[in-house]
């Protein structure tokens, strides 16, 4: 049987397949770091126990995020509050070539005297990537495929760092289900590639990307069997004084999510199916560190392959 090499499951390695390392937001500043908190307006008299779920969108890291409101039941004032609040945050560790999205909730609630902010934790959700489109083109011009005699389905997680646009990355294999062949292959193809901007990209730029032997083999099953949140529950690893609790109720179920496993390497790559709802980032967001207590054997079995997870009107919670 012929092996062929496929980058993230396709016809052609694509340079929207080469996914970026999450994005830390350990750097995360404001432009006035004294105002730690919206200001509570003074007049008119503030909405009480009001909510404002906020989404930003960073594509510099000089620059302030792109803001979209999610959930907003408080009056004009306090949202203008929450809005120029947010307007002076920054990431100044924001690689180029990326775009890092976040979610944030911010509560107005009654204390004697008046009404205080209480800011939600700032939440990541997604980091993107974000190359030019002719640096995608010649990317993708770069690639040509080599095939070898060998049976079996194989997969390979690799990160990419490329720091000159005429030379092949410096590849680090995270996770390999192949025989040496197989490796020996993904290698040499990845000897091929090139980033021409990387220049452009500040010198560098780090992804990671997934290569599989006969794909088709190992994502076709249009059969395959879906999980529940409960049955994924129980597969989890539960790290100490870990709490979560979400009410599935507040996020148009139910619904359903297609899930690929790839933690502890990865963050899990996690789709709503049908339209999107924003009301379920956080809960997204968390499914996306999900790391499964299960064999090294089993993980090899169950990288990169989709499952579909079903999620009913209920309350998670795990103390």
């Amino acid at each position: 049987m012929a092996w062929l090499v496929l980058g993230a499951g396709h016809a052609a390695l694509a340079a929207e397949d080469l996914m970026p390392l999450p994005q830390s937001v350990a750097c995360l500043t404001s432009a006035r770091p004294e105002q730690t908190e919206p200001a509570v307006p003074a007049e008119p008299a503030p909405a009480a126990d009001a909510l404002i779920r906020t989404r930003m969108t960073f594509s510099a890291a000089s620059e302030k995020p792109v803001l979209r409101v999610l959930v907003s039941s408080g009056i004009g004032a306090q949202l203008l509050a929450v809005r120029d609040h947010l307007l002076n945050y920054r990431l100044p560790c924001l690689k180029p070539g990326t775009r890092f999205v976040a979610v944030q909730d911010f509560q107005f609630v009654t204390v004697p005297g008046g009404v205080k902010v209480l800011p939600g934790k700032f939440t990541a959700v997604a980091t993107e990537a974000n190359l030019p489109e002719e640096c995608r083109e010649e990317f993708d011009q770069s690639w040509q495929w080599r095939a070898v005699d060998a049976p079996g389905p194989a997969k390979a997680l690799v990160r990419l760092s490329f720091t000159s646009p005429n030379a092949a990355p410096e590849a680090s294999i995270l996770f390999d289900t192949g025989p040496t062949m197989w490796t020996d292959l993904v290698l040499g193809n990845i000897a091929q590639i090139r980033l021409p901007c990387v220049t452009d990209l500040g010198g560098t730029y780090v992804g990671i990307q997934l290569f599989a032997a006969n794909p088709f083999e190992l994502w076709s099953n249009p059969d395959r069997a879906g999980l529940t949140p409960a049955q994924l529950v129980n597969l989890m690893k539960h790290p100490k004084g870990d709490v979560v609790k979400f009410d599935l109720n507040t996020m148009d179920c139910p619904f359903e999510v297609d899930f690929e496993v790839f933690q502890p390497h990865l963050d899990n790559v996690v789709r709503e199916v049908g339209e999107p709802n924003p009301q379920r980032e956080a809960f997204l967001q968390w499914l996306r560190g999900v790391a499964l207590n299960i064999s090294d054997r089993d993980l090899r079995r169950v990288l990169a392959v989709p499952n579909k997870v079903t999620v009913p009107c209920a309350v998670l919670d795990l103390l």
